[in-house]
């Protein structure tokens, strides 16, 4: 997602007039479609006609300058952004990379920025164009949904159905994990809850993208979080494989209440024996069909569908 953040923003702070300090926050750019930028209103005021406000500073007009996010094109890849000015002092750019003098925008002219440019409104008010990774993995209702994958396409977010930490393109993490209210939890869906990876329903993104930036922070993922997730069911075992004791299958719980679910350490399943239904492969060298559970956050996104049975310790855990 593409962000604004300003260069100076101690620099630009000024009083308002009941006292109160205004400063010029982060903003991020959550939807595709023209930005305007611009001073409040009044002095020392809160409100304008634009859509991002720069506070203290008088030669940045009340329209200044518009600017224009386009959707990606395909995953990983942001759309572009351009700049048109409408001001009276100018709006300028340093190109990243590049140690020349900025560029003023022409009136009329639409300007092409990059990654790290450095944009200047007015007279000193510099912001940087910066992006944050926003890497969904989706699973279960929402992995096939077109509407999800339309939305995160508007907001510049990537999609994957393969939860990993820090192995996706080799150099991101997986930042959300986008799942419906009461889907099943699947093998992704438990690797995310294991590892910290917030939870987040397809609303989120429709929050995220009902306004056209977001100063300081998108919307708090706590309102958007799914309330319970199902865990699948028991299906019919072949004859080798060892079932669970009665007072395990008493303790087998029906769903996964996520609003009391606290954080678990990284080593809760060592010893336990995990059967892998589908795509089965001999991961840790213990058994054709068991896998030792150090190997749950290596493996665990491979995995069609993951279930705990057996509680007995395969020899090969610390």
């Amino acid at each position: 997602m593409w962000v604004l953040s300003p260069m100076l923003p101690t620099g630009s702070q000024r009083a308002s007039d009941d006292g109160a300090a205004l400063d010029n926050p982060v903003h991020f750019l959550s939807g595709s479609g023209a930005i305007t930028i611009g001073r409040p209103a009044k002095k020392g005021g809160t409100t304008g006609k634009a859509d991002i406000l720069i506070f203290g500073e008088q030669s940045v007009s009340t329209v200044h300058a518009t600017i224009t996010v386009h959707n990606s094109s395909a995953p990983g890849i942001h759309g572009g952004v351009t700049i048109q000015d409408s001001s009276k002092y100018g709006t300028y750019v340093l190109h990243s990379g590049e140690h020349e003098e900025e560029q003023r925008v022409l009136a009329g002219q639409d300007v092409t920025l990059q990654l790290f440019d450095i944009i200047r409104f007015g007279t000193k008010c510099k912001f940087m164009l910066r992006q944050v990774p926003l890497l969904l993995c989706t699973t279960g209702k929402a992995a096939t949904d077109p509407v999800i994958v339309e939305m995160a396409a508007s907001c510049n977010a990537s999609i994957t159905n393969v939860c990993y930490k820090s192995s996706y393109n080799g150099n991101s993490e997986v930042t959300h994990c986008v799942v419906e209210d009461n889907d099943e939890a699947t093998a992704a869906v438990l690797y995310c809850l294991l590892q910290g990876i917030q939870l987040v329903t397809p609303a989120w993104l429709a929050a995220v993208l009902a306004r056209k930036t977001w100063p300081r922070s998108l919307p708090d993922v706590n309102d958007y979080s799914p309330k319970h997730l199902l865990l699948p069911q028991l299906p019919q075992l072949s004859s080798y494989v060892r079932q669970p004791q009665p007072q395990q299958q008493q303790q087998q719980q029906v769903a996964i209440d996520l609003a009391s679910w606290q954080p678990q350490p990284d080593n809760l399943l060592a010893g336990h024996y995990l059967i892998m239904l589908q795509d089965s492969k001999v991961c840790c060298g213990c058994s054709t069909h068991y896998v030792c559970c150090t190997t749950l956050l290596q493996w665990a996104p491979c995995w069609g569908v993951v279930l705990l049975l057996g509680m007995q310790p395969c020899g090969n855990t610390t």
